[in-house]
């Protein structure tokens, strides 16, 4: 699916897949206005490296979104990034995800110096290919660093992802061998939000890839093949994580030069 924007995704090392749902990029020159890329929820954690203002926030640890938020384009971006698959971030940083959903902070407070100098190494290196080839060793070498990801979240996201959010909480926990209010501390403490909220973000998720199909289906089809009760249960839903209602969206798409929505890659900024 061809996207609007200078955003693109690339594959982690093998051995890392378990943990990193992939890299990002985005970059973009400075724009004469102020534009604005809308990023939208989508469960996960990520590292942000902004490459293109040193001393402004250059990496930081971007919790779980709950909420859209949107990062103006005006003075120009080089991001980097890591998303992590949810419940993951732990194999590597000692953070309380619950502690940083619609937050963030820097990555130098969790990593020490071996922070700065991965943004010096990734900042003196311009070609992608490169900067993810650093990624694959710095991430390989951190992993185990932090708390070991709990076995018990790790898979019970699996599960809200693999059913497109539309496993019951009680199901979810019936799984796992524990009652419902363990699994969602357990799945809190691991991912940042509850195991319900996970379920929206992610048909949330699913239903804005059916909105990028080729073949243009209806909101009501969207809607059902997403798992919503009707077509204004995913009007409400969509409103409310990516800021404006699906018809919206969908005609600002096809406006020429508009920008998509991303989801969460620089999320919390």
């Amino acid at each position: 699916m061809p996207r609007l924007t200078p955003y693109r995704e690339h594959r982690p090392h093998p051995g890392l897949a378990r943990y990193v749902a992939c890299y990002w990029s985005f970059r973009c020159r400075a724009t004469p206005a102020a534009d604005e890329e809308a990023i939208v929820p989508d469960a996960c954690m990520d590292f942000l490296f902004d490459l293109a203002a040193p001393g402004q926030g250059e990496v930081e640890v971007v919790g779980t979104m709950t909420r859209p938020s949107a990062v103006s384009r005006e003075r120009g971006m080089d991001l980097l990034g890591v998303r992590f698959r949810p419940g993951a971030i732990g194999a590597f940083v000692r953070v309380p995800a619950h502690e940083l959903t619609d937050g963030l902070v820097g990555l130098e407070a969790v990593w020490g110096s071996d922070a700065r100098e991965l943004y010096d190494r990734l900042r003196a290196e311009p070609g992608t290919a490169e900067r993810v080839a650093i990624l694959d060793g710095a991430l390989s070498a951190r992993l185990g660093a932090g708390e070991p990801p709990d076995p018990i979240a790790l898979a019970a996201a699996g599960l809200v992802e693999s059913s497109e959010g539309r496993i019951r909480v009680e199901d979810l926990a019936r799984e796992a061998g524990l009652g419902r209010r363990q699994l969602e501390r357990r799945f809190l403490a691991a991912v940042g939000i509850a195991p319900k909220v996970a379920c929206r973000v992610v048909r949330f998720q699913a239903a804005l890839h059916r909105l990028h199909a080729s073949d243009e289906p209806t909101l009501a089809r969207v809607a059902i093949e997403a798992g919503y009760h009707d077509q204004a249960h995913l009007t409400r839903d969509f409103t409310a994580l990516a800021g404006i209602p699906p018809g919206e969206y969908r005609a600002r798409r096809r406006e020429p030069g508009d920008a998509s929505l991303q989801d969460g890659a620089a999320g919390g900024l």
